[in-house]
């Protein structure tokens, strides 16, 4: 799995649901922004959080972010022997949400609101595009994350 840089990180932190336990747990801890988490059972989904954290320059004390969004991931089998992560989308309803929450309105106010899958740059987003208010709003979202990638409004 892969993740955003957070400025000026010093590690990130990768939890799990752990379903008995019925809480998140650290998984592992690494210093860049991708991880590679074996032990899964296949066909599986699983979800995960991750937070960055600053180590202080004395190097005994912790500066924690937020926890991220979760990543859900299901499991498919490559092999007998291995696993592959493959990331699931957020899905249209999110992207769309995601857009109108960022410009404040509800989908009541707005027309010609229209959202189609795409790729970029070998990145999925979805491209969110709606008028409102003599405005023309653009919006591409990544489709995994749900961060907003570009946004543009012009005067309709």
């Amino acid at each position: 799995m892969k993740w955003s840089k957070v400025s000026r990180a010093t590690k990130y932190q990768v939890y799990i649901y752990d379903t008995a336990q019925k809480k998140y747990v650290r998984k592992t801890t690494v210093s860049g922004t991708s991880a590679t988490i074996s032990g899964l059972s296949s066909g599986t989904t699983y979800k995960f959080k991750v937070r960055a954290y600053l180590l202080s320059d004395s190097g005994k004390n912790k500066y924690y972010g937020d926890f991220s969004d979760v990543y859900k991931v299901t499991t498919t089998a490559k092999s007998s022997s291995s696993t592959s992560a493959s990331s699931t989308y957020i899905g249209t309803a999110k992207a769309k949400s995601i857009a109108l929450a960022d410009a404040g309105v509800t989908e009541s106010k707005v027309h010609d609101l229209e959202v189609e899958k795409d790729k970029e740059n070998g990145v999925v987003v979805y491209e969110v595009s709606f008028d409102y208010n003599g405005y023309e709003y653009d919006y591409t979202i990544n489709a995994t994350s749900g961060k907003i990638l570009e946004k543009e409004v012009d005067r309709d």
